[in-house]
């Protein structure tokens, strides 16, 4: 059975083709060729849970299966299986994996919905979800300008270069819901610049 770390899910998981596989599983949903059990939580008089998730599509089904403590963190988990034996294929790490799907579940929200116009992304928190957002949704539109609502700034500190940074935006910290609904074309944070721009 392989197995991949934290590290080989990020190498071998780019958000723009985890967009693509999302595409591709809610479209299966949709025709009723793929299945999505909710999240189940097993909980502990020790304050752990446990909680499990599966799923089925084409050839493959599998399940996330992770535990939570809040002394002891949270620890992540995923195990696929060939559909037509049922022999398992895979045990991957996947805090990452996580993050990058519900990430690549936002991008491909973004990439229907959103006004293809759009200029601005407004985030609201910086938990550790936030960076695969923000790189989802600047996968299907590059926007220019990032306002993000940070309730605590020392995970604005943490998020911002290694996020809007990217690839060229303005950026701002904002710390009310109401600056951010007001947005204007003014930015009173950082900028940076696209090569060539």
């Amino acid at each position: 059975m392989l197995y991949l770390s934290e590290e080989d899910v990020r190498e071998l998981l780019p958000m723009r083709d985890a967009i693509g596989r999302m595409r591709s599983a809610f479209l299966a949903l949709a025709r009723g060729l793929a299945i999505n059990q909710p999240r189940r939580r097993l909980i502990l008089d020790t304050g752990a849970v446990l909680n499990s998730m599966a799923g089925s599509f084409g050839p493959y089904f599998g399940t996330k299966f992770y535990s939570t403590h809040p002394k002891y963190g949270a620890h992540f988990y995923f195990v696929l299986y060939d559909a037509p034996t049922g022999q398992p294929l895979a045990w991957m790490e996947a805090n990452h994996l996580g993050q990058i799907r519900t990430g690549a579940a936002s991008g491909y929200a973004t990439d229907l919905l959103a006004n293809p116009e759009a200029d601005t992304l407004g985030v609201i928190g910086s938990g550790f979800q936030a960076r695969t957002q923000i790189e989802a949704i600047r996968a299907v539109r590059p926007h220019h300008e990032g306002a993000r609502l940070e309730p605590e700034r020392g995970e604005a500190a943490e998020i911002r270069p290694r996020s809007f940074g990217r690839g060229g935006c303005r950026r701002s910290i904002l710390h009310s819901r109401r600056s951010g609904a007001r947005r204007s074309d003014r930015s009173h944070g950082d900028e940076c610049r696209r090569a060539g721009n």
